[in-house]
């Protein structure tokens, strides 16, 4: 399988649920970056797509809950960060669908690669303190 990135050690929070429904979204999204390059992107890439948008939903509820259970003061913001990543993923769908991003699907790769590291380095790595350390 073809890789458009890979995990990191500086990608880690400390919080082993969080890391490994991070490392299971890099999983999907390389899934979908193989798929794209293969004969068979038109079978494989809407399972793949409502992989990636379910288990999105399922890991941003789990950090959702925790900020919760923590008080993360951070909380709302983050939530929101959430929630337009969501539907980027949507608006994907909706153009793939359409027809309207075939010629598009290299770029929205890496707009989905540059979004789920510039969150994890950036939003997800201020709650570690909260959330991630006893």
């Amino acid at each position: 399988m073809s890789e458009l990135f890979s995990w990191k050690d500086d990608y880690a929070t400390g919080c082993e649920i969080i890391d490994n429904q991070h490392k299971k979204l890099f999983d999907i999204i390389n899934e979908l970056f193989t798929a794209f390059e293969g004969a068979f992107a038109e079978s494989q890439v809407p399972r793949i797509l409502k992989e990636l948008e379910e288990y999105t939903i399922y890991h941003f509820s789990t950090e959702e809950r925790l900020f919760v259970e923590k008080n993360y003061p951070l909380k709302d913001q983050h939530k929101q960060e959430h929630d337009h990543f969501i539907q980027k993923i949507r608006k994907f769908k909706l153009d793939l669908e359409s027809g309207q991003n075939n010629l598009l699907a290299f770029d929205v790769m890496i707009t989905l690669k540059d979004w789920l590291i510039g969150h994890i380095l950036g939003s997800d790595h201020k709650y570690i303190p909260y959330l991630c350390k006893n």
